[in-house]
């Protein structure tokens, strides 16, 4: 008797039956799937057939599906590319919205008489001549300031020092009057200076306006030390 060889529809398993078998039922012993053992020899495949309802399978073994999550994943790329450009785009319009208006603020300020830079500040805030600018005697008496590390723990030196002023209605205490007799004496040269200051009407420190927000203040700290 001649063998039958054919494949399962199903798997593709390469199967072998007697010939006489041709027509019957089987069940296919790698799947289980339930076989018509064909009349005539078929072809065999090289991979399982289509079966209705799934997605045909390409070279490989791999299903279409590949094929359309890669279509979707180039889709949301593109949808995302599409999306930056005009998030990029609408930025750069909105930017020169924002230049213009601003620009156009700042020459209402000037065609009103004020300043609106840096360099314009500079100019608009002018320095007042010599030797009738507050900040230069304030800025000397900074310099002439003393107080010791012995000023500072002096228990009989208020405000300066650690001691205590005493209740209002009370005296000070001859040795907080020495104290603060001492300290005035040895600072008398830079008194002299903040009142020199005191009696200019104009003042104005050695600032430029041009480096904006970075400028430095660096006789803040020395006000509020002499105040």
């Amino acid at each position: 008797m001649s063998d039958l060889k054919f494949a399962c529809p199903n798997c593709g398993r390469h199967l072998a039956v007697d010939a006489a078998c041709a027509g019957s039922q089987t069940s296919c012993p790698a799947c289980g799937q339930l076989i018509i053992i064909p009349r005539e020899p078929a072809p065999a495949s090289a991979g399982p057939t289509s079966r209705p309802g799934m997605p045909a399978r390409e070279p490989g073994g791999r299903r279409s599906w590949a094929r359309i999550t890669a279509l979707a994943i180039g889709s949301l790329l593109l949808l995302a590319a599409v999306a930056v450009g005009s998030v990029l785009i609408w930025g750069k319009s909105a930017a020169k919205t924002v230049n213009a208006q601003c620009q156009a603020k700042l020459e209402a300020i000037r065609k009103a008489g004020e300043p609106a830079s840096g360099a314009e500040l500079n100019v608009w805030y002018e320095q007042p001549p010599a030797g009738e600018n507050a900040a230069d005697f304030f800025l000397a008496g900074f310099e002439l300031v003393q107080i010791s590390a012995q000023d500072a723990n002096s228990a009989d030196l208020p405000l300066i020092g650690k001691g205590k002023l005493p209740p209002p209605g009370q005296p000070l205490p001859a040795a907080a009057k020495k104290a603060i007799g001492d300290f005035l004496a040895r600072n008398r040269p830079a008194l002299e200076k903040f009142e020199q200051g005191a009696r200019c009407a104009k003042s104005r420190y050695p600032l430029d306006f041009r480096e904006g927000p970075s400028m430095k203040l660096k006789h803040v700290s020395q006000v509020k030390q002499a105040a």
